[in-house]
């Protein structure tokens, strides 16, 4: 009894234990959903009552606020009140929020009122990030709602009429760090404006109407965007001070120069992309801004008058990773400037007008081995020349690109030379393809849409390709052993769009291939090689393919099969696929033929069933046609042996008929 009573309490204690425990877990639950409460899209006209004043983060957008009165949440540190009708912030609406550190006003109409509602702003002694996007502010509304936050880090303020800025818009905003002025229509900056921010490191001025920059003077900001304005030249004046710059965003301007950048930058990512670079010409171009340089500069001792490219002779020590030069008007490469940056790594210069990548002093030659050295791209490791008009490349392109691991020459008129190796007589412009065998370094290669008819044997030998893209190049045939090469190295092979047939396509066992596309082409079967590969995804769309009961699918996870003729009595292949739960996301796009009839394949549960008198008439026919045989085959017997049976009596009565007229002789002569 006392055992009993003893194991009930026992058991009691831990049951009050355990509720204790699911207790407080809800009540922390709840505890932490409360201090991050939303009530966004909740049609509110006015803040909510009766708010947790333990709240730290409070989410009231996109609701019909008008205005914002006092609230009492000492704990508040983010308060997003964007997208809402908010006209008028009374002037105490914020002395009780003492730990604020973000607001968001984005999307309001801040532009009334202006007066009353900044004066909210200098209770927030320690508000780093402030958003007022899209409130139809200009200049002088924006330097108002700043005149009172003057413990701000971040400042965006994108989507506002502002048109210029003066050296009292941030006069009393000196710890700004970020600032975002995107999508405004800022044309002037007053010189100075930025000098009171002493640690300013973002600068954004995307989308506006600056049209030149004549003297870059913010040595303190890493990264700059200028995207997107009507800038014609970016200059900086040569000074002895390092400047932080690391990124610089020039592109969608009309740039017709390089920038002349400080002469001691930190810059690793520069884009120009979508300018007017290259419409001179590459020496007419560095001629010009040689003249603008002293025109703007106003100096006789400048940097024109340093050796070398003048204004450009300090790109030899600029630690430039990324250069994109897509969309521009180069005609020719300008591989003489690029020499210079000893730390480029990725080059676009997509999208252009280049015909070859040489050098008018013709630097391939035999007896000018030391300039191709000074001509190559030492560390460029990615490079993106599609669409563009080239036919003619470096015939030696592991001497050019040493390090180039990634190659995109889509939209051009390459034409790969066959395996045969070139001795050094032979590189020159006269060699109308390019080689792409002994690139040790290269692992990417995209030759779509080049117009290439033949891959021979040899043509990438040595080159340790992990990726080739062959695609869109009509009625391309690819040799059988063209691609014996790569077998052991190729992880993803594309050839769709071509138009190949079977007899054209002569893929090599390749043992590594994890990704094939074969679509948009005229293939009745898949290339048998393909069981040597491991593969994992398989586009065979728009094709002749009738069955694909023969595929390897041991490793696949995903594949691609409509736009082809499948016969609906041939489709077994479909409930294996998916008994491998391999993925079919065109199957409902994907159709079978039985006869006249179209099918989705999608529908087609049981092929069997469909297909039963088929089979049955398959096998009537059959017996029927064993069936004429057996009846020829006895028919004939019968009629041999018939035939043998008369000729033997026919035989024994003239043996009768024989030995009788022999007997009547002998008689007659007795």
């Amino acid at each position: 009894m006392m055992m009993g009573r003893r194991l009930a309490m026992v058991m009691l204690v831990a049951l009050c234990a355990d509720s204790h425990s699911l207790f407080s877990t809800l009540s922390e639950d709840t505890h932490t959903r409360l201090k991050r409460l939303s009530w966004s899209q909740r049609n509110l006209s006015s803040i909510p009552q009766g708010l947790d004043e333990g709240l730290k983060k409070l989410d009231l957008s996109n609701n019909l606020i008008k205005n914002f009165k006092t609230i009492s949440l000492r704990f508040l540190e983010t308060l997003d009140v964007s997208y809402n009708h908010l006209s008028f912030i009374h002037t105490g609406a914020f002395k009780n929020l003492v730990r604020l550190h973000d607001l968001n006003l984005a999307s309001n109409l801040l532009n009334n009122n202006i007066i009353s509602n900044s004066q909210a702003f200098k209770d927030l002694h320690v508000l780093r990030s402030l958003d007022i996007s899209k409130n139809n502010l200009d200049e002088e509304a924006v330097k108002q709602y700043l005149s009172r936050a003057s413990s701000l880090d971040s400042l965006t303020a994108t989507g506002n009429v502002v048109s210029k800025l003066t050296t009292q818009t941030f006069a009393n905003t000196e710890n700004l760090r970020v600032i975002n002025l995107e999508n405004n229509l800022i044309s002037k900056i007053e010189e100075g404006t930025f000098n009171p921010l002493k640690k300013l490191a973002k600068l954004n001025l995307a989308l506006n109407n600056l049209a030149v920059i004549c003297d870059f003077k913010l040595s303190q900001v890493t990264y700059l965007n200028l995207s997107r304005n009507s800038i014609e030249f970016f200059i900086t004046h040569e000074n002895e001070e390092v400047y932080n710059l690391e990124v610089l965003d020039l592109s969608y301007n009309s740039l017709l120069y390089f920038p002349i950048l400080p002469k001691h930058n930190h810059l690793k990512y520069l884009h120009l992309q979508n300018n007017r670079l290259g419409a001179l010409g590459t020496m007419n171009s560095v001629a010009e801004a040689h003249l603008l340089y002293k025109d703007v500069t106003g100096s006789n001792h400048s940097r024109t008058e340093n050796d070398g490219d003048g204004v450009y002779s300090d790109w030899q020590i600029m630690p430039l990773v990324h250069l994109d030069l897509s969309s521009n008007q180069f005609r020719s490469f300008p591989l003489a400037m690029f020499r210079d940056l000893k730390s480029l790594e990725s080059l676009n210069i997509s999208d252009n007008c280049l015909q070859n990548i040489s050098n008018t002093n013709n630097i391939f030659s035999e007896d000018s081995q030391t300039d191709v050295h000074n001509y190559s791209l030492q560390s460029l490791r990615h490079i993106d020349l599609r669409d563009n008009d080239i036919e003619y490349l470096s015939p030696n392109l592991s001497t050019t690109f040493p390090k180039i691991e990634a190659m995109v020459l889509k939209g051009n008129r390459v034409r790969p030379c066959s395996g045969q190796l070139f001795s050094i007589s032979d590189l020159t412009t006269d060699v109308q393809c390019i080689s792409f065998s002994n690139v040790s370094t290269l692992k990417h290669l995209d030759l779509q849409e080049n117009g290439i008819q033949t891959l021979l044997p040899g043509v990438f030998a040595n080159s340790p390709l992990v990726s080739l893209n062959l695609a869109g190049n009509k009625q391309l045939t690819i040799a059988k052993n063209a691609l014996k090469d790569l077998q052991n190295t190729l992880q993803f092979l594309s050839i769709g769009q071509n138009n190949v047939t079977d007899s054209q396509l002569g893929l090599a066992c390749m043992r590594e291939l994890r990704i094939l596309n074969v679509s948009g082409n005229n293939l009745e079967n898949l290339p048998s090689t393909t069981a040597c590969s491991p593969l994992t995804e398989l586009d065979v769309r728009n094709n002749s393919l009738t069955t694909l009961k023969k595929m390897m699918m041991s490793h696949l996870s995903i594949i691609y099969i409509s736009g082809n003729t499948f016969n609906c009595c041939q489709a077994t292949w479909l409930q294996n696929l998916k008994q491998g739960n391999v993925t079919i996301p065109d199957l409902d796009r994907t159709e079978c033929f039985y006869h006249t009839e179209i099918i989705p394949l999608s529908a087609l549960e049981n092929a069997n069933s469909l297909c039963f008198h088929e089979v049955t008439r398959s096998y009537v026919l059959l017996y029927i046609i064993i069936l004429c045989c057996v009846f020829i085959f006895v028919s004939i017997a019968t009629f041999c042996y018939t035939l043998s049976r008369t000729s033997r009596h026919f035989v024994d009565r003239y043996s009768i008929f024989s030995e009788s007229s022999i007997s009547l002789t002998n008689l007659v002569r007795d």
